[in-house]
């Protein structure tokens, strides 16, 4: 962030101040250390790489860093958090748009963004395809439930801090949505600034884009977008609006150091410790850790639930009520005695008695790729009115295995990574034509 906002405003102190808002600000402590969602800490690592990357887009010199950089936010978002994906859009495209205004070389600037993009998603290939891929089989989804979790617009400017649940609705819940005083403050100032300062035209478009990034974002969060968000959820699945807080902290963050590279030399310091200032006092308790757990990681790792709120990436055919009974063995019925039960990341085994030849449901969804194994020996399998394997077990004890195989698509997905990512290794060693 700091290098991104010194090559674009050419101001070490524009540099300082966008690192700092941009990493000092509510929302990030909100998904640190409230909602726990290490997924968006990491986009927050690589919108900047993403930005940095396009704004070298256009240099001859500088080529093959541009495409490294696109390709790396590219895939680093995906790969971190693919419901971020949206939210991070419309900021980036206005952005590209604003460096193409600029660019002395367009054609140049497009085929590096293309080159950079089409290898960031082929590095992220071995998640991406098969999501697609598999998404025709239907998933449970969110439904209609992203239309919960709309903000007022002064919860965006003030709310107070806490750690209760959305229970119902985001507008009613205990979490602050707030997107920060020091931020708010950048954005409005850059504003005032953009339209009424005598700044050549040609370097307005840059803040500009910014700041049009800002509002898009706050708009997503408000009930006004919901027209908006319906045409979204037609082609895709989305969950929370308030996503679009990351990049209006972004945006903001980065209009701070726009509006610090434009003041005089008395009004710049000034000003540049009065936004830290802001910054470090608003955000004073929220770094203060309401209430620490002591679940064990075994807890987590035997945990028969999924990690999601609403078992959402689950199945259409899987019943998401099973996880409401409390499942003490891996096979249904209960009492067949069992032993030896080990369960890693991709298999569960373990040893079973069976009386006599009978139909048993392993406590695993059925789903491509999922392969099972009686004594070693694959076996077919159907699934159960939950969606789990079901098969017939022959009399005896026997050895079962339930584990998750490569198919086809992922075979191939894997292949396009690996491709990408040996291009990715050798790119920075080439000699520019």
């Amino acid at each position: 962030m700091y290098f991104l906002s010194m090559r674009i405003f050419k101001s070490i102190w524009a540099g300082i101040l966008s690192a700092v808002l941009y990493l000092w600000a509510p929302y990030r402590f909100l998904t640190i250390l409230v909602s726990a969602q290490m997924g968006v800490a990491f986009v927050y690592t690589f919108i900047p790489i993403l930005f940095l990357g396009i704004s070298l887009a256009s240099s001859k010199k500088k080529t093959k860093y541009a495409v490294l950089l696109i390709a790396a936010g590219v895939s680093g978002i995906i790969l971190s958090h693919f419901s971020s994906v949206i939210a991070t859009i419309p900021a980036t495209a206005i952005f590209a748009l604003a460096i193409l205004f600029e660019a002395k070389d367009k054609k140049a600037f497009l085929v590096n963004s293309l080159k950079g993009i089409l290898l960031g998603v082929g590095l992220s290939s071995f998640y991406l395809l098969p999501a697609f891929y598999y998404s025709r089989l239907g998933v449970l989804g969110f439904g209609n439930y992203y239309q919960r979790y709309f903000v007022n617009l002064s919860q965006l400017i003030y709310s107070k801090w806490g750690y209760g649940p959305i229970a119902n609705n985001a507008k009613d819940g205990e979490l602050s949505f707030q997107v920060g005083i020091a931020q708010w403050t950048s954005f409005v100032l850059s504003s005032f600034l953009i339209v009424f300062s005598k700044i050549k035209r040609s370097s307005k478009y840059i803040p500009i884009s910014l700041a049009l990034g800002f509002v898009i974002s706050i708009f997503m969060m408000l009930d006004g977008s919901l027209p908006v968000w319906k045409l979204i959820a037609r082609f895709i699945e989305v969950d929370f609006p308030f996503r679009f807080m990351l990049p209006a902290v972004f945006t903001s963050s980065l209009l701070a150091g726009f509006l610090i590279s434009n003041m005089n030399k008395i009004a710049k310091p000034i000003l540049f410790i009065l936004l830290i200032l802001v910054a470090l006092y608003t955000n004073r308790n929220h770094t203060r850790v309401n209430l620490y757990t002591n679940i064990s990681v075994r807890d987590y790792v035997d945990a028969e639930f999924t990690t999601s709120s609403m078992n959402e990436y689950l199945p259409l055919w899987a019943d998401a009520s099973i996880f409401k009974r409390q499942l003490n063995s891996p096979l249904e019925p209960a009492n067949i005695p069992v032993a030896n039960i080990e369960r890693v990341s991709q298999k569960l085994s373990f040893e079973a008695s069976f009386p006599k030849e009978m139909t048993v449901s392993v406590n695993h969804f059925s789903y491509p790729g999922i392969a099972l194994y009686v004594d070693g020996s694959k076996v077919e399998y159907s699934g159960d009115k939950s969606g789990r394997v079901s098969f017939l077990a022959p009399k005896g004890t026997h050895f079962i295995t339930v584990q998750f195989e490569d198919t086809m698509p992922i075979k191939a997905a894997k292949a396009i990574s690996l491709i990408s990512l040996a291009v990715f290794l050798i790119l920075p060693f080439l000699r520019p034509r």
